[in-house]
């Protein structure tokens, strides 16, 4: 699931299973909203999830060779914002977090009725 699937489903859905991860995952959330920047935002908690939910779009998308074209200016920048002063291992417990985060919330949503 991408971040723009996100707005073609049922809301009210989607809104259900961002409050139980959010509930589920509260630490994640706030660990990946500071390193983003946007912890102070309204609605940060939807940021996170479609922040989420992009960088695991593009690994699909890089591991199937799927419209790579297209979507390589768009993953390289989020790559890009994620790695900016940060060393590897760091880059690499934001990319676990929002793997953690993008499964739950697609596991949750399924059980809900969605999809």
């Amino acid at each position: 699931m991408s971040s723009s699937t996100l707005t073609s489903l049922n809301n009210e859905q989607v809104h259900l299973a961002l409050e139980i991860l959010r509930v589920n995952r509260s630490n994640e959330f706030k660990e990946i909203a500071q390193e983003i920047g946007v912890e102070t935002r309204k609605n940060w908690e939807q940021i996170v999830l479609r922040f989420s939910l992009e960088i695991n779009g593009c690994f699909v998308k890089w591991q199937n060779d799927e419209n790579i074209k297209n979507n390589v200016r768009s993953c390289f920048i989020i790559m890009q914002k994620l790695a900016k002063g940060r060393k590897i291992s760091h880059a690499i417990r934001i990319l676990d977090l929002t793997n953690k985060i993008t499964e739950d919330f697609e596991t949750i949503f399924k059980k809900i009725g969605g999809m």
